[in-house]
């Protein structure tokens, strides 16, 4: 089988399911996430304080650590959506993001799925990303990195595939990302072909039975 086995759907949430929550509960919920979004057009992703948030909301601060465990957890819930239909994607979805395309095939676009995504919201990621904890044991990294080493154990082109996960995924991490858009002054492109360069060297140097027939430099 190609598709990873008994993987759920995270769902980047702490706290029960708002599935059964009391309405009360579910409604201070929804406000409390469209109140940051709010808050977030107005000003962007750092402006974003409990304080503000609490006040917009109407609702204590207690209460939004109580619902969301942390400012990184909050804004982490506030990707959900987008998170999923990514996830949806690489575990059921076509090829060659999703299964029945080889496996190098999937890893490039898993890669391109990720950076596409931080095209769109890297900015919030990367601020709920400054919790550490958040940048690699949120559900939705967690998932990630059994994903990249799920494909790593097929390509056979590393002694210990979860250590060369989690270095892959720091590359497609939202400080990384975006520090060579904004800083490096990369194109979100480059930075996809730079990816894409990077896990056909990876077969290329192994014994594996990557496909590597017509790789070439990034910009060739």
């Amino acid at each position: 089988m190609d598709a990873l086995p008994l993987l759920p759907e995270p769902r980047p949430r702490p706290g029960p399911d708002p599935g059964g929550e009391r309405s009360d509960a579910a409604r201070n919920r929804q406000r409390i996430l469209d109140s940051a979004r709010s808050l977030l057009a107005e000003g962007g992703a750092d402006s974003l304080t409990m304080d503000c948030l609490a006040q917009a909301a109407g609702v204590g601060k207690g209460t939004i650590f109580r619902r969301f465990g942390s400012r990184s957890g909050l804004l982490q819930a506030l990707l959900d959506a987008e998170e999923q239909v990514l996830q949806r994607g690489f575990l059921a979805g076509p090829p060659p993001l999703g299964p029945g395309a080889p496996p190098e095939q999937r890893l490039v676009a898993f890669g391109a799925a990720r950076i596409e995504f931080l095209r769109r919201h890297g900015e919030l990621q990367r601020a709920a990303d400054r919790d550490p904890a958040n940048l690699f044991g949120s559900p939705p990294r967690r998932l990630d990195h059994t994903h990249l080493a799920y494909l790593l154990r097929e390509l056979a082109i590393a002694p210990e595939p979860a250590g060369l996960a989690t270095s892959l995924l720091a590359i497609l991490s939202a400080p990384v990302v975006l520090h060579q858009v904004h800083v490096q002054q990369q194109a979100f492109e480059q930075v996809i072909e730079n990816w894409t360069f990077l896990v056909h060297q990876l077969c290329r140097s192994s014994n594996s039975s990557c496909d590597t027939a017509n790789i070439s430099l990034p910009g060739q």
